[in-house]
């Protein structure tokens, strides 16, 4: 389960990093990121835990 969110997390700012530099839609890719991250405070906690 944390292995999935990880690579979910990842996988979004992946996105909004290649977002930014085309300066395509950095906008959409936060708010999804924002949404996902309300959706499932928990899982943040643990990949933050995870992360140190």
């Amino acid at each position: 389960m944390n292995m999935s969110v990880t690579k979910l997390y990842k996988q979004i700012l992946q996105v909004g990093m290649r977002n930014m530099k085309t300066r395509k839609a950095p906008i959409g890719a936060f708010f999804l990121s924002n949404r996902l991250v309300k959706w499932d405070k928990n899982s943040r906690k643990n990949l933050i835990n995870t992360n140190l």
